[in-house]
């Protein structure tokens, strides 16, 4: 290394004055200040340059081009929370949305933390839907991304390094922008090259070659993608980055001309003094950095900070400028940040000490103050706004940012204070607009007929001029988050809730809850008929269901229940899902599989004719028959508040029953095999196999289904275990949960490549549910499913279904009395029969490697579907865990359900012979029992690895 004086000067222009073009003394140290320009300067003698001329693109209106950041972590905050619609859509051209980070190893864009759900991504770039001209931005990195001791620290500086980890970290912004409709990037890296933050001096030559990747990859996209960066106003961070090379492929920066100052002034040579942190003399220095290495005027957007720097003072009797500080400030009662104070904070001070005296800087174009002795904040407010507003447009700046959007109150003074006017309310910007997404964004119901009936408004409107539209009219309006804006109308049953309420005059007024929330009720029309048949017993209890309830074999399958000691009138929400309505009667009158169809194989997507057709209880999920579909729900709740978060719906793929499941098909055709309990005896659970050509289609028809492997309540028990983390044996997961608002919003989107989802002939699937779905069989993939009896068939569905027993205590009960008086002794062990016979139905050398294959299937797909979609990353993890921890789990408990009811047979049967009333089928009881308790040998599962056949 070359350690001369020239040595070491050539090395500091190099690093420096190539991207800067600061001026550098004889003795290599770079700078602005005359000192730095004398008779032996190195470079760029001129210590105030004029601006270059503008790129010829607009120019000298700083607020044509508005940028709100907003962070993301106010979405969830317990103080001044602030949702994306909340934010003033009017005043704004374009909002960031701070932060994403950056996953190591893949280089996927994911939520900066926990906290934040990717369903927030959506909810930010939907408000496009509101303002048409609205662009929204995802702002990748921050302070904290780079932060010392960070895993993410490196990251920027790894992949800016390496060609293929560029080309690799392009494409995943291109998907995620394309995933969750997102306009551009804002890079936001704090900072390259600069040693204190973990910087190398190859990251400013590494980062122009990103970019450059970056923008082929969005030329490439042909979505119209645009780019932007972030830069400090300080030239100790500043002079890292190459802004001529930067400039070739960005199409503005954004200059943080706040934070100039702080209590980080301490650690250098400044001192421990207080300055403002946004005065114009400094943000003037700054810019003058830029017009060095031409950066046009109207490529720049020039920031303005919604919060004021705040300090301790040392002397108290020492506050102007320059005076020394001790510390932060005593911390906002919101904000909660020692040194910081939201515009509201500020303005609460003032309002509470009117006695204080506002000094105001003229020069640096800020505001600063005193209080609580020793207490000092600077600050912008309308008049320092409008100071810096002219000074822009003056010298040709051509847009303006906003750190940050959310910080205003939510009247938005601060943002009428930068425009200088009264913002325009939101709902004033389209009303049809507006309209059409608050109806699409009404709140998901409890079936598709409520939905119609009811929807609450999201955004605040003016009741007199936003309808609720045709056929609805308006029963209630809540004040939630609408400051003195309007409010969020309620169109025609607890649906809505919120602190504030509202209402009309003679209901609960406007005055927010100081705990819980209000809620508001309306009834649906159909809500008498519903429930007439139910009532209150007098003593407390717990609500039983089952899927037999007092009858003996005609059960109703797949998660239909009967309830005990309520009986809902179903006809007033759907058609009865089988012929008897009340499913009484032989087995073949109500257990016919009414979700099988006959139509033909398919090639195109799945009709969109179908509705949710679930209503949740408090005792499980009713599922009621829709369009020849069905769907299961998982609600999510917070379980440390108990406040609901998610709700996942899971819809099969329509599949076909019986009698045509062997029609001629594209897709590879499924076994003909039909399995069904053997006849040699009354009490065998052996399991025979016939030919399906060797039945009649009505004998199919009549006393077989065509069903799934593993049983569609599989995929609802992944879902629980995904957003939870806990699986089906109630033990915790290694791998960490899904955030469910991000299952929730995911599982039934298109993100999907229709190519990459093709099984057998089915075409068109585009969401991560109808992928799964389809491995369990459907009419374009029907090689999953397999034809069995009825009887064993319902049995396996209630043997499957979370926290169902095959037969419910009652019934068993009443069998039980009829059997001792001497007859009905088979009713009584059929169920048994069954329970057994559906695990040697699974573990048949016929049935089980078709079931293994299923398996294998789900897994791969589930791996394919982490893979592609983020925010799903960890289902395949997670999916790994539950998979045989399911079957496991399942068998144990029907293998103890079969133990305890023959033993409390026994000990029925045998108390009556003690008592000296031996029932007439005694013997015949016994003789069934010892070949039950021998068959217990096979209800064991599959094979946890599915790859073992």
């Amino acid at each position: 290394m070359d350690r001369t004086i020239a040595g070491m000067v050539a090395q500091q222009l190099t690093v420096v004055s190539s991207c800067l073009r600061t001026s550098c003394s004889e003795f290599g140290f770079c700078g602005t200040a005359s000192d730095y320009c004398n008779a032996r300067c190195q470079s760029n003698c001129e210590e105030h340059p004029d601006p270059p001329p503008a790129s010829g693109s607009g120019g000298g209106d700083v607020l044509k081009r508005v940028i709100g950041y907003y962070k993301g972590w106010n979405a969830v905050s317990k103080c001044h929370q602030t949702l994306p619609v909340d934010l003033p859509l009017s005043a704004l051209t374009h909002i960031n949305f701070a932060f994403a980070f950056v996953e190591p190893g893949t280089y996927a864009i994911v939520p900066m933390d926990g906290t934040i759900a990717t369903s927030l991504f959506t909810d930010t770039t939907n408000l496009k839907k509101l303002n048409p001209g609205l662009k929204v931005f995802i702002s990748v990195g921050g302070w904290t991304f780079s932060d010392n001791g960070t895993v993410t620290q490196p990251l920027l500086g790894e992949i800016s390094a390496d060609a293929t980890k560029r080309a690799k970290f392009s494409s995943q912004i291109v998907h995620f922008l394309s995933t969750y409709g997102f306009d551009g990037l804002d890079l936001d890296w704090e900072y390259p090259g600069a040693p204190d933050r973990g910087g190398k001096d190859e990251d400013t030559a590494n980062m122009v070659l990103l970019f450059a990747s970056i923008r082929s990859a969005f030329d490439k996209a042909k979505k119209g993608y645009e780019l932007t960066f972030t830069i400090p106003a300080s030239y100790w961070y500043l002079r890292w980055f190459d802004m001529p090379g930067l400039m070739k492929y960005a199409d503005w920066t954004n200059l943080m001309s706040y934070d100039i100052h702080g209590i980080w002034d301490r650690e250098n040579e400044i001192g421990n003094v207080v300055q403002p942190h946004t005065n114009l003399t400094e943000i003037k220095r700054a810019t003058e950095l830029l017009w060095r290495v031409g950066v046009p005027p109207d490529k720049i957007a020039l920031g303005f900070g919604f919060y004021g720097r705040s300090f301790t003072l040392k002397d108290p009797n020492c506050s102007k400028p320059g005076c020394r500080f001790s510390g932060g400030s005593h911390p906002g009662a919101c904000t909660a940040t020692s040194g910081y104070l939201a515009p509201y904070e500020i303005q609460d001070i003032l309002n509470k000490k009117p006695s204080i005296e506002v000094h105001h800087d003229e020069e640096a174009a800020v505001k600063y103050f005193s209080w609580d002795t020793n207490q000092w904040i600077s600050y912008d407010d309308s008049t320092t706004f409008k100071q810096k507003v002219d000074w822009a447009n003056k010298i040709g700046l051509s847009g303006s940012l906003i750190w940050a959007a959310d910080l205003d109150d939510y009247e938005w003074s601060a943002h009428e204070g930068l425009f200088g006017k009264k913002i325009k309310p939101n709902n004033e910007i389209d009303n049809v607009a507006h309209r059409d997404y608050a109806l699409s964004q009404s709140s998901s119901l409890v079936t598709s007929e409520l939905r119609n009936d009811c929807f609450l408004f999201k955004q605040c409107v003016d009741r007199d001029i936003v309808k609720c539209g045709a056929g609805y009219s308006m029963v209630g309006y809540d004040k939630s988050g609408c400051g003195s804006v309007g409010s969020k109308p309620i169109c025609e049953v607890t649906l809505y809730d919120s602190k504030t309420g509202g209402g009309f005059e003679n209901e609960s007024g406007e005055s927010s809850c100081t705990r819980g929330h209000k809620v508001f009720c309306c009834q649906a029309h159909n809500f008498t008929d519903l429930t007439k048949d139910c009532a209150w017993t007098k003593w407390e209890v717990t609500l039983a269901t089952d899927t037999t309830g007092d009858s003996v074999r005609s059960g109703c399958n797949w998660g239909r229940r009967k309830a005990l000691c309520c009986t809902p009138n179903l006809d007033a929400i759907a058609p009865t899902p089988c012929d008897n309505k009340n499913c009484s009667g032989d087995e073949s009158s109500c257990a016919k599989d009414s979700y099988a169809d006959d139509f033909s194989d398919e090639d195109q997507c799945d009709p969109t004719d179908c509705f949710l057709d679930s209503v949740d209880s408090a005792s499980g999920d009713v599922h009621i028959q829709g369009d020849k579909k069905r769907s299961f729900t998982r609600d999510f709740y917070d379980f440390n508040t108990l406040l609901f978060l998610a709700r996942v719906v899971m819809e099969p793929r329509r599949y076909t029953g019986p009698t045509v499941l062997h029609a001629p098909t594209r897709s590879t055709p499924a076994s003909t095999n039909v399995f069904r309990l053997s006849g040699t005896t009354c009490f065998s659970t052996t399991i025979e196999v016939v030919d399906r050509w060797s039945l009649t289609n009505q004998e199919l028809e009549d006393g077989y289904d065509t069903e799934h492997n593993p049983d569609l309540q599989y995929v609802a028990s992944l879902i629980w275990t995904a957003g939870t983390g806990i699986l089906p044996d109630g033990s915790r997961a290694q791998t960490s949960p899904i955030d469910p608002r991000d299952l929730a919003n995911l599982w039934n989107n298109q993100l999907l490549n229709p190519a990459d989802t093709r099984t057998g002939s089915s075409r068109g699937i585009r969401t991560p549910n109808g992928y799964l779905m389809d491995q369990f069989g459907s009419q374009g993939n029907r090689a999953p499913l397999l034809i069995l009896e009825r009887g064993v068939n319902q049995i396996k569905g209630a043997i499957f279904t979370e926290d169902t027993s095959p037969r419910s205590i009652t019934t068993m009960t009443n069998l039980l009395e009829t059997a001792i008086g001497g007859t009905g002794h088979e009713e009584l062990l059929q169920p048994i029969r069954e329970a057994i016979a559906v695990f040697r139905y699974i573990n048949h050398p016929d049935a089980r490697p078709r079931i293994q294959a299923n398996r294998r299937a789900l897994l791969e797909t589930s791996r394919s579907i982490s893979t592609s979609v983020l925010g799903l990353g960890r289902l395949h993890a997670l999916h790994l865990e539950h998979d045989a921890n399911w079957y496991r789990t399942r068998t144990r408990r029907a293998r103890t359900w079969v133990a305890d009811q023959l033993v409390r047979i026994a000990a029925a049967f045998t108390a009556e012979e003690n008592a000296g009333r031996t029932p007439t089928n005694l013997q015949v009881i016994r003789a069934a029992l010892n070949s039950l308790f021998d068959d217990l040998q096979y209800m064991e599962p599959p094979p946890d690895d599915p790859n073992v056949p």
